[in-house]
């Protein structure tokens, strides 16, 4: 018994602490330094900060109050690749695939400098429409109105490659599944 009033308090204390107020306070000191605290106090003014940036994966809109997201809508829901909602674009093509088509994820390449990398794009990629490879996060190489593009001098490694669909304003359309490739050169030290 003695054992499920603890688990009910425990309950209770909880919930109470979900519904705690969530105000930041702003207290500026006499040297122009100013400290934010969620702790209340008599020198100290409920701060008017600003909403936060968030980051919407897999075009999920934000629920952040004014954020709306720069993405514009050309992809449909494919296996590999994200449905993103439509933001108004004039004549946006409706891509239905948008895939790497010749790497596979966990793929790797051995003493291999140059890479050359495929999309699959279904319908044909638009005239003012580009493509851009991303690697670790970063573009790689620019932007350009091609299903391809090419990794060349990757350091060893680990990486992590997906390809963007962009419409002429740079606006993200469409996204490829993230894919992890390996990257092994033969050691010149020990062949």
């Amino acid at each position: 018994m003695k054992e499920s009033n603890g688990l009910a308090w425990c309950v209770i204390l909880f919930l109470f602490s979900l519904s705690a107020n969530a105000e930041i306070y702003e207290k500026k000191l006499s040297d122009g330094t100013v400290l934010y605290s969620d702790v209340p106090s008599s020198e100290a003014n409920i701060s008017d900060l600003p909403d936060l940036n968030v980051y919407s994966p897999n075009g999920v809109k934000s629920e952040a109050k004014g954020q709306e997201p720069k993405e514009a809508s050309a992809v449909e829901n494919s296996n590999e690749s994200e449905n993103l909602n439509n933001a108004g674009a004039e004549e946006t093509v409706k891509y239905k695939t948008f895939s790497i088509r010749n790497v596979k994820d966990k793929q790797t390449f051995w003493n291999q400098r140059v890479i050359n990398v495929s999309f699959d794009i279904q319908p044909k990629l638009k005239e003012t429409d580009l493509t851009q490879l991303y690697v670790d996060g970063k573009a790689f190489g620019s932007p350009q109105n091609k299903a391809q593009a090419t990794l060349k001098n990757l350091d060893r490694g680990e990486h992590k490659i997906f390809g963007a669909l962009l419409n002429a304003a740079g606006d993200i359309l469409g996204k490829t599944s993230e894919l992890v490739i390996y990257i092994k050169y033969k050691s010149v030290s020990n062949p």
